[in-house]
């Protein structure tokens, strides 16, 4: 194992760790900094502007990750690459700008809410600056420079918004306007430290068009474009249940839903973080048609994701309406959110990189189709259960929806690709967070904490326990195991080169 990719290995396992902790930190400040009307208004401008700049992409990241193999070792040819997808960004930036001049009256009517109608003009710098996040980050991950995109996008700007948060409770006269603008800047910023590292750290130089042959060029379009609307999809799967929220309820029900989804979302970090270092290199061992690597990718970091999920479940099952008391009133009914959007992520780690196997195989267009009959469920669900339900009917929609998306992906990388991630283990390692749920619901029934320093404690201190022993009883080492991972799938990936 080289000291590089050791070292590697380990800050992206330091990040993500310190990444939740920090996560955690600036909800609790968040909701005593800002109303719940102000997180919502956040929640609803990021809903839009992850659609609009998810659209600018032009499904470029999932192509990148496909093709970019192709061109790595070229000095000439990944230059040039880049060189397009950051023009077709540019373009695609200023379409949008045109566009969406046209619907701000429309959406600002919509929703009929004073703070929207005067904030939603300034949404442009959101999705100028997210489009350029999203290629610049996947070209860095395709360079396997993820600790870097990892620091960036999922670290330092927690750290920023920690200090900021502190500074709002310390100094009154930071008001929400204050908030906001700091918040387009930390955007700013990662799009700047993005474009300085790739320039810095990649070898970059003459751009030449050789070997972007017509049947390349041809693949690679086709691709993307599925890519695009099969993305498009997800992501308006994503939000539409915060934009229905927003339209049936107000925005003080997207506040609080905005707030206890940041918990949940903790689940979808730990999948993210391994994905990050994995999906090049699937789509790698796709190109050189090394199946087996493949299947041994899908199954060797499962268990290890259900382990350290099944602790978040645990927690949130036993500790998450004490926790949500703490952050204030408006909060504290948003259990059985917390509880349904956090079975559905927790699903959604138990598939583990099947959505991964289908996108880069021959099989892709499946993904699209797939994620448009999960926005279509999700589009029906919420439509039906917000107006009875509310937050609770909201979070029923998107976890069922995801449930069923899940268990499609599944069974199709089984019956076409016939590869499992599942063993005995995997049962084991259910039953043991199944247990340690148990108990500290058992625990919190008789002890009654409140405290949310106690809460913590207790927490941090029975899912390290949980984690350590689970580790040493199904010979499941997570820092290892994800460091021999990394040495063996980037070793691989180095060799092909």
């Amino acid at each position: 194992m080289t000291g590089k990719i050791e070292k590697q290995g380990l800050a992206n396992l330091v990040l993500l760790y310190a990444g939740i902790g920090l996560g955690l930190l600036n909800t609790i400040l968040r909701t005593k900094a800002l109303t719940a009307e102000e997180i919502g208004l956040i929640g609803i401008l990021l809903s839009i502007s992850s659609v609009t700049a998810f659209l600018i992409a032009f499904g470029l990241p999932a192509g990148i990750l496909k093709f970019y193999g192709r061109f790595r070792s070229s000095v000439s040819q990944k230059t040039f690459y880049i060189i397009i997808c950051l023009s077709i960004v540019t373009v695609l930036t200023l379409v949008a700008s045109g566009v969406f001049d046209l619907v701000e009256p429309l959406l600002a009517s919509k929703y009929d809410n004073p703070l929207l109608e005067q904030y939603i003009r300034y949404i442009y710098f959101l999705f100028l600056f997210g489009g350029f996040n999203v290629v610049l980050g996947t070209v860095l991950r395709a360079e396997h420079r993820t600790v870097f995109v990892n620091f960036t996008m999922s670290f330092f700007d927690r750290v920023l918004f920690l200090g900021f948060l502190s500074m709002m409770l310390i100094f009154p006269q930071l008001d929400f306007e204050t908030y906001f603008w700091f918040f387009v800047g930390t955007y700013c910023l990662k799009t700047v430290m993005l474009a300085l590292f790739l320039a810095r750290k990649v070898r970059l130089g003459k751009p030449s068009s050789a070997g972007f042959d017509r049947p390349l060029v041809k693949e690679m379009a086709t691709y993307s474009s599925f890519m695009l609307f099969a993305g498009l999809a997800g992501v308006i799967t994503a939000a539409v249940d915060r934009l229905m929220l927003g339209y049936y309820v107000n925005l003080d029900a997207v506040g609080v839903y905005t707030i206890v989804l940041t918990f949940p979302m903790l689940l979808r970090m730990i999948g993210s973080g391994f994905g990050m270092i994995a999906n090049p290199i699937i789509a790698d061992c796709f190109h050189a048609g090394d199946m087996d690597e493949v299947q041994r990718i899908y199954s060797s970091n499962i268990n290890i994701q259900l382990l350290l999920g099944g602790g978040f479940m645990a927690v949130f099952v036993a500790f998450g309406q004490p926790g949500l008391d703490f952050l204030g009133e408006a909060y504290s009914r948003g259990f059985w959110v917390m509880i349904f959007l956090a079975t559905g992520e927790y699903l959604n780690i138990a598939t583990g990189m099947c959505g991964t196997i289908i996108a880069f195989s021959k099989k892709y267009r499946l993904d699209f189709y797939l994620r448009v009959f999960l926005l279509l469920i999700a589009v029906a669900t919420n439509m039906v259960l917000i107006p009875v339900l509310g937050i609770e009917g909201a979070a029923i929609a998107t976890a069922s929806s995801l449930a069923i998306y899940n268990l499609g992906k599944v069974v199709y990388v089984r019956i076409k690709f016939r590869m499992q991630p599942y063993s005995f283990t995997t049962l084991g390692v259910l039953s043991y967070s199944a247990a340690l749920g148990i108990a500290l619901w058992l625990f919190q029934r008789f002890a009654q904490l409140s405290n949310i320093g106690l809460i913590i404690g207790v927490s941090a201190i029975a899912v390290l326990g949980y984690v350590l022993l689970g580790a040493v009883a199904f010979k499941l080492t997570p820092a290892i195991e994800l460091l021999e991972t990394v040495d063996q799938l980037i070793g691989k990936g180095r060799k092909r080169r």
